[in-house]
């Protein structure tokens, strides 16, 4: 006896939200413009997650470069960028956030496995602030 395969479906993506009514600050109509053509061409190639070498071929798509163009201006970038913050600077990116560098003090802490006490020494970590421009373009 044959098993029957049950039909596969497909989730439809769900309806866009109302755009808010509302008046823009001025200098911020094409900003917004912009924003909302780049959220409706997101929705239509959503995904969960997108790698570095993603992020290199849409860049180099959308410029009409060579991806080794694209990832050798990226590289050098990131590698500025890494540099500045192992130094302590901050990175900022108009429009999109701050990088910044934090120090974590020492603490006692728990083993996760035994509950015993342990010490944690002290780090440093990598915080990023979003700029208000990338809030809302994520909100809406």
């Amino acid at each position: 006896m044959a098993k029957k395969e049950a039909p596969k479906t497909t989730k439809k993506a769900a309806p866009a939200p109302a755009a808010k009514k509302g008046k823009a600050a001025p200098g911020k109509d094409s900003i917004l413009a912009k924003a909302q053509a780049a959220r409706e061409a997101a929705r239509e190639n959503a995904q969960d997650s997108i790698s570095k070498d993603g992020l290199l071929k849409e860049v180099a798509k959308k410029l009409g470069i060579a991806k080794d163009d694209v990832q050798t201006v990226v590289d050098a970038f990131l590698d500025a960028a890494g540099q500045c913050l192992a130094a302590g600077a901050k990175v900022s990116i108009h429009g999109f956030g701050i990088f910044n560098t934090s120090v974590m003090a020492a603490r006692e802490g728990k083993n996760p496995l035994t509950g015993e006490p342990m010490s944690i020494a002290e780090s440093t970590r990598v915080t990023f602030k979003a700029a208000s421009a990338l809030k809302a373009l994520v909100k809406e």
